[in-house]
């Protein structure tokens, strides 16, 4: 029998796998990595990278509680979400973007607090963080875009997303996983839990960053992509994302423009200018776009 002083002492909290599907450069991979290796890890946590290329890249020696899944059978984040999930061994799995930035207590902020045996869900938040002076970069962080507060009270039930979202892998299990669309599975799935009588948890202390980075035409690829999500989710939960209303939007844009201009207030008429644009694009896509993954 081992001495009571010599014994491990028992993991503070449960095991956490953390997942982030990754489709981009090799730079921006090992961005990726070093934020992930900064995490503050216990035994039994894992760091699994969903490489959604179409071809694996090379990786640098990568930590002993990090692997790579590759997980090229479809254009989806959402499809390397589930590779992932699927090989990971803790009984929680942390979903990340690549492009969020964890400071290196996050797994800690999220299961400090006591957890009920049906949440099956517990939603981090995430604050914008501009990477460059570029007007665009500027206007996402002042939107609060990607802020998971909203969508506390905006669809039928609460729910997180998965740029910061954490679910009990039995939860996860019993779900079937993400549906492999382009977008909105993350909202889709926490509906579903709800209704399958798993709740929800708002854990706001458990926050990460995401870099607002490039310009105007990333940003209006992204609008595009979000349209065809929501207009999934409106056919999926009726009522939860109604038809845009595009004309009000445009008009209230451009009228903010000409009043912030016509005070000197360039960079709120820019802003305004952006949401217009933003607008447009976001209706593009929910009434001509394709949800399915490429």
């Amino acid at each position: 029998m081992s001495n009571p002083g010599t014994e491990p002492a028992e993991p503070a909290r449960p095991a956490v796998s953390v997942i982030v599907p990754l489709l981009g450069t090799d730079a921006e991979a090992r961005d990726a990595l070093d934020a992930l290796t900064a995490l503050k890890l216990q035994p039994g946590d894992e760091l699994l990278i969903a490489d959604n290329g179409s071809t694996p890249r090379a990786w640098p020696e990568l930590p002993p509680a990090c692997r790579v899944v590759q997980a090229s059978g479809l254009r989806s984040s959402y499809h390397a979400r589930n590779a992932a999930a699927r090989g990971a061994g803790g009984e929680w799995l942390l979903f990340l973007d690549a492009d969020c930035r964890p400071p290196a207590t996050l797994l800690d902020d999220y299961l400090r607090a006591p957890i009920a045996a049906r949440c099956g869900l517990l939603a981090g938040e995430v604050e914008g963080v501009a990477t460059d002076r570029r007007v665009t970069a500027r206007w996402l962080v002042a939107r609060r875009h990607l802020e998971v507060r909203p969508h506390l009270t905006k669809g039928p039930y609460p729910a997180g997303i998965t740029a910061n979202l954490m679910l009990r892998r039995s939860a996860w299990e019993e779900l079937g996983g993400f549906a492999e669309v382009r977008s909105g599975a993350d909202l889709e799935l926490c509906w579903r839990a709800a209704e399958a009588g798993w709740s929800l948890q708002y854990r706001p202390e458990a926050r990460v960053g995401h870099l607002h980075a490039g310009g105007l035409r990333p940003a209006l690829r992204r609008a595009r992509r979000y349209g065809p999500g929501q207009a999934w989710l409106e056919e999926r939960f009726p009522g939860a994302a109604p038809r845009p209303p595009l004309a009000r939007e445009v008009a209230r844009a451009l009228a903010g423009v000409v009043a912030w201009t016509a005070r000197g207030q360039l960079e709120r008429a820019a802003f305004k200018g952006l949401d217009g644009l933003w607008a447009a694009a976001y209706a593009s896509g929910y009434y001509a776009g394709s949800n399915d993954p490429r």
